[in-house]
């Protein structure tokens, strides 16, 4: 009875420390961020504070045109499954009229009308921001463009007007930059972060310009909210002791036919199994034993590829989730296994000691998931 009751009473405080301890619903936090040169330190900085927050992040480096589309494919493809959005963009900003683009490395302009087929507009970006669940934000980080401007196309020198389905957009002059990502890096450290009063800070800073202020909290880190309840005291289990035969308590002879009676189909059973053709252990393991061509190997590189190309989007998802849980991958949740998910593949298989191909065992798989 002791035993029983120390179980209760361990089962109810576990209980109770759980709900203790519950925790509100951390946000997903989507942040991509694109340079127009590689070892950019200012997207290096303002991703690594991303991070921070558990953000799943994604840096482009470089990109030229056609891969700025492709990305702003994939992004809008994961935004409209994400909490809160952040797009940062480290580039030139050239304007058209009162339309502004995002300058591509390279970029040549015969006449200002080639920024409609040469480049990505930003409010491209900023509408694929807006699809999040709370909305989200675009961050320029302007940089002076180096080619020649054809008539009619001018540089960016602060935020565009604001417009309808459009996230809000944050431009920083190129010689405020440092400060606003420091700034900000400074602000996602604190413990309670809420995006509005980050871009505030931001603006504060100087020479930080807004196409309009947010217009509902965004909390990206909030203290963990605690439940404290009052334990209920452990019930006493009940013991019920088998009832006794008192018809037989009396006779001791009675109770002993009653043993033997409940003891013979046992023996009856074992009489009839000692009956039965015996088999021996060696063939019993004969007969269990797959045939010879049936015996493993080591699956090739082509071969588990091929395994890889039948998975599921939502299949790759739950990969990059395991390995996002294990703290090997940092980007996006998005079933596209690109060069970040083949290297957080390739760092988990060297944890195990296994060789680093950027392609799942059937094995390695198992153990991930």
């Amino acid at each position: 009875m002791t035993l029983l009751r120390n179980f209760a009473f361990t089962l109810l405080a576990s209980i109770a420390a759980l709900a203790a301890n519950a925790q509100t619903d951390v946000p997903r936090i989507v942040a991509v961020l694109i340079t127009s040169d590689v070892d950019n330190q200012r997207a290096a900085r303002f991703n690594d504070a991303m991070q921070g927050l558990d953000a799943e992040t994604l840096l482009i480096e470089a990109a030229n045109d056609s891969q700025l589309r492709a990305l702003l494919q994939r992004f809008t493809a994961v935004a409209v499954d994400t909490d809160i959005a952040i797009v940062y963009i480290d580039a030139p900003i050239l304007m058209l009229g009162n339309r502004a683009f995002v300058a591509t490395p390279g970029l040549t302009l015969p006449r200002a009308s080639s920024l409609l087929t040469r480049s990505v507009p930003l409010s491209a970006f900023a509408r694929a921001v807006n699809l999040a669940g709370n909305g989200g934000v675009v961050i320029i980080g302007s940089q002076p463009f180096d080619g020649t401007l054809p008539e009619g196309a001018v540089q960016a020198t602060r935020a565009p007007e604001a417009r309808p389905g459009l996230a809000p957009i944050v431009f920083m002059a190129d010689q405020a930059a440092d400060r606003g990502i420091d700034v900000a890096a400074v602000e996602f450290a604190a413990p309670t972060v809420e995006l509005g009063a980050v871009i505030t800070a931001m603006r504060d800073s100087g020479e930080v310009t807004l196409s309009e202020t947010l217009s509902r909290s965004m909390i990206l880190r909030a203290p963990a909210t605690v439940v404290r309840t009052q334990p209920q005291p452990a019930a006493t289990p009940q013991v019920i002791a088998p009832a006794e035969n008192t018809a037989n308590a009396a006779d001791p002879a009675a109770t002993m036919q009653d043993t033997a009676a409940a003891q013979a189909p046992a023996a009856s059973s074992a009489s009839n199994t000692a009956s039965l053709p015996q088999v021996s252990a060696e063939e019993t393991a004969a007969q269990n034993a797959p045939p010879p061509d049936a015996a493993t190997r080591p699956l090739s590189l082509e071969e588990l590829q091929a395994l890889e190309n039948n998975l599921s989007r939502s299949d790759k998802r739950e990969i990059q989730r395991a390995l996002r849980v294990r703290g090997f991958y940092t980007g996006l949740i998005d079933g596209l296994f690109g060069r970040q998910t083949r290297m957080s593949i390739e760092d988990f298989q060297e944890s195990l000691g296994a060789e680093p191909t950027g392609v799942l065992t059937v094995e390695q798989q198992a153990m991930l998931l």
